[in-house]
């Protein structure tokens, strides 16, 4: 039965694609590393359609995605799937998020990433008025923040520019842009990491003064 999987402190890698997660319900995904793809580090698109699926979104936080074309991407000749919410992940490929063949985008909700990839289609819900939301992340390409007024789109909170991190470390340092650019989020908002943000939340995965974002086996990678 594909529900309820929690998947963490994996590592994936040198293959075409990384992790299919279209068929699951209720997905727990989270301190992983996934590395060195040919194309996407995490398929989101059904191939099959659910049979009532009621077990609440697909989580994706916490994670590390890197040297792919799109981190996250949506494909084929695919159903609709449950909502997907990305949350305080550090996301590095050519593309935050895109599609191949133009099939539907589930609902998607982003928040507290720290992202060094394009964020072009992240800024431009393809949900055809399903909620799209991108609040409190932090932008390292570009200087948009917001995308375009469209139904069901919200944006907020988002940063765009060097927050001054140190080579390898993700840690936002004392003087950063980045510290209390967000905006409030609602508590019903899954956030491991609410409670470490003083004042006003910080954009991107790691709000000052927290530990380092430590991923993959046994947690031996560290961010």
């Amino acid at each position: 039965f594909n529900h309820l999987w929690e998947i963490s402190y994996c590592e994936f890698g040198d293959a075409h694609d990384g992790v299919y997660t279209g068929d699951v319900d209720g997905l727990k995904f989270h301190h992983n590393y996934l590395h060195n793809f040919q194309d996407d580090g995490i398929y989101l698109s059904s191939f099959s359609k659910l049979y009532q699926p009621q077990h609440g979104p697909r989580q994706f936080y916490q994670n590390v995605i890197s040297g792919c074309l799109m981190t996250f991407a949506f494909g084929g000749d695919a159903q609709l799937s449950t909502d997907v919410h990305v949350y305080r992940n550090i996301l590095d490929g050519s593309a935050v998020v895109s599609d191949h063949g133009g099939p539907p985008w589930e609902s998607m909700r982003w928040y507290h990433n720290t992202i060094l990839a394009n964020p072009q289609f992240m800024l431009s819900s393809r949900t055809g008025g399903r909620p799209w939301e991108a609040f409190n992340n932090l932008l390292l390409v570009g200087t948009r923040t917001a995308g375009p007024e469209q139904e069901g789109a919200a944006y907020g909170g988002n940063s765009a520019g060097d927050p001054g991190f140190q080579t390898g470390d993700f840690r936002l340092p004392q003087g950063s842009a980045a510290i209390d650019a967000g905006v409030k989020l609602p508590q019903e908002w899954p956030d491991p990491l609410r409670g470490e943000d003083d004042g006003k939340p910080d954009a991107g995965a790691i709000p000052l003064g927290s530990e380092r974002l430590n991923v993959g086996r046994h947690g031996r990678l560290s961010f």
